[in-house]
C-alpha cells in the first residue's frame, strides 16, 4: 500500500493517481490529507503538497489540479535529464523540478484541445501544431510512461521493500475498412460512374483490371483480410477492425451495409477479431448517425459492439466521446495523430477519459495508437526504409516502459503493391522482436 498525502484533494489528483497507480502499475493507494497521521506510516508514502512533511518523498504540487473547468493555463515548459517538461518550479526539495502529476493531466485530459479557439484543419479537428505534445517537443516519446516509471524509481530509492506490478509490453495491429472492396459491390450507378471517369482519364489499363476483378478473373485489389489474417495467426495476433458503415456520401465510400459480401466478409473476420464501429464523417454533427450506425453493425455481426474509432480521426471535445458513452460505446482507438508519428496524450498505456467541463472520470476507456499507414503514405510521402527508421525509436520506447502498440493499417493502402506489403510485415515483426 501506498500513501498519498496531499494537503487537499480534488477530483483531478484521484484521476490522475488512479491513471498512474491503476492503470500503468498495479498498486494499491489511499489518500490522506492530515499530515499528523504520517509519522505512523510503515509503508512507502509520498508528499504532495507545498513544502515537504516529515522527510517524506515529496512532490511540489501546483495548483492546476485544483482548479475547474478548462482555461488558459500557464505550463511553464522545462527540461529534465533532457526531456521536455511542463510545470516547471525548480524546487530543488522535491523529487522533480516540475510537477509530474499536473503535467500529465494536462496531457491525458487533452486539456488545450477543450479551447475553441484553438486552430482546426479541413476536417474540424484540432491542428497538430496546437496540441500540447507537439508545440513542448513532447510527442516524439511516451513521457508520461517515462515520467511514471521514474517517480517508481524513486519511491523505491527511499522504501527498498516498495514492490509493484507493471503490465507487459503488447503490440496490437488495428485496421480501418473505409472501403472494403475497390471494385466489387458498388452498385450499378457507382460502378458506371467510375468507368466513366476513367475513360475521360483514358486510363484503359484500369477498366481493364476493373472488369477483370468483376468479371470473376481476378481479385478485389483492396480485399488483402486472407493475407492479414495469415500474418496474424503466424504471429500469434490478435487485431481489431473498425468498419464504416455510413451512408455513401463524399467521405464515406464502403459498399452498402446490406451488401452480402461485406457481411460475409465481417463475420468472418469476427471469428478471429475484434469489430468496432468506424462512425461515418458527420456522426458528430448528427449523433443520432452514431446510433444507426452501431445497431448496423450488431445486425451483421448478431452482438453487441462497444469499441471504435472516428473517421479521419475526428474529435470533438467533450462532445464525441460523451456521444459515443450514449450509444454504449465504453473503447475508443482515435487518440493519436494523422500527419504524424507520435504519443498526443504523452502516453501508451490505455487512460479513462475525464470530461473537463463536468470535473469527472468516465467509463470511456481511451486507447492511444502511435502510427498510421497513411501518416507516411499520404501526409509524410516517405518511401519503406524511410518509415522503419522513423519507427525504430517509437518502438523501442514502447517496449522500454512496456507500454501497449498500437499501429493503424487501410486495407486500401496493401493494395497490389509488393514493397508496401514487405514494409508491412517488417513492422509487425520490428514491433514483436525483443
Amino acid at each position: 500500500m501506498l500513501t498519498i498525502f496531499t494537503e487537499q484533494n480534488s477530483p483531478r489528483l484521484e484521476y490522475v493517481l488512479h491513471t498512474l497507480f491503476d492503470g500503468i502499475f498495479r498498486i494499491p493507494f489511499e489518500i490522506i490529507d492530515d499530515p499528523s497521521f504520517l509519522p505512523g506510516r510503515n509503508n512507502p508514502c509520498l508528499i504532495y503538497a507545498q513544502k515537504p512533511y516529515h522527510d517524506k518523498p515529496f512532490i511540489k504540487s501546483e495548483f492546476f489540479l485544483f482548479e475547474e473547468g478548462a482555461g488558459k493555463t500557464d505550463v511553464n515548459p522545462g527540461k529534465w535529464n533532457d526531456l521536455p517538461v511542463l510545470f516547471s518550479h525548480g524546487d530543488e526539495r522535491s523529487l522533480f523540478p516540475f510537477d509530474p502529476l499536473a503535467m500529465i493531466f494536462y496531457l491525458i485530459s487533452c486539456y488545450e484541445e477543450y479551447f475553441k479557439d484553438a486552430g482546426r484543419d479541413m476536417h474540424g479537428r484540432i491542428a497538430e501544431p496546437e496540441t500540447a505534445p507537439v508545440r513542448y517537443g513532447l510527442h516524439d516519446r511516451p513521457v508520461v510512461n517515462i515520467i511514471a516509471q521514474a517517480l517508481i524509481e524513486k519511491i523505491k530509492a527511499t522504501y527498498p521493500e516498495f514492490e509493484y506490478r507493471q503490465e507487459e509490453y503488447r503490440f496490437t495491429p488495428t485496421y480501418d475498412i473505409d472501403m472494403a472492396f475497390a471494385h466489387l459491390g458498388k452498385g450499378f450507378v457507382r460502378m458506371a460512374g467510375g468507368y466513366g471517369k476513367l475513360l475521360l482519364k483514358l486510363n484503359f489499363r484500369e477498366v481493364f483490371n476493373r472488369t477483370a476483378t468483376l468479371a470473376g478473373r481476378r481479385s478485389d485489389p483492396f480485399d488483402n483480410f486472407e493475407l492479414q489474417m495469415d500474418l496474424h495467426n503466424e504471429f500469434g495476433l490478435h487485431p481489431l477492425y473498425f468498419v464504416n458503415l455510413g451512408d455513401f456520401g463524399k467521405y464515406d465510400k464502403n459498399v452498402s451495409w446490406t451488401n452480402i459480401r461485406l457481411q460475409s466478409l465481417l463475420k468472418k473476420l469476427s471469428l478471429h477479431a475484434d469489430i468496432g464501429m468506424h462512425p461515418s464523417y458527420h456522426a458528430n454533427e448528427k449523433p443520432e448517425l452514431f446510433a444507426i450506425e452501431k445497431d448496423r453493425l450488431e445486425q451483421i455481426l448478431g452482438k453487441s459492439v462497444t469499441k471504435s474509432r472516428q473517421h479521419f480521426l475526428r474529435l470533438d471535445f467533450p462532445k464525441t466521446y460523451r456521444n459515443l458513452l450514449d450509444v454504449g460505446i465504453y473503447s475508443d482507438y482515435s487518440m493519436g495523430y494523422a500527419g504524424q508519428p507520435g504519443f498526443r496524450t504523452g502516453t501508451c498505456t490505455p487512460f479513462k477519459f475525464y470530461d473537463l467541463l463536468e470535473e469527472k472520470e468516465t467509463r470511456l476507456m481511451v486507447y492511444p495508437f502511435a502510427f498510421m499507414d497513411a501518416t507516411f503514405l499520404d501526409y509524410l510521402k516517405i518511401d519503406a526504409e524511410e518509415t522503419k527508421k522513423m519507427l525504430y525509436p517509437l518502438i523501442r520506447d514502447v517496449k522500454h516502459v512496456q507500454g501497449h502498440l498500437m499501429g493503424i493499417w487501410h486495407n486500401y493502402a496493401l493494395a497490389d503493391d509488393p514493397e508496401r506489403l514487405k514494409n508491412y510485415r517488417e513492422i509487425i515483426e520490428m514491433s514483436l522482436a525483443e
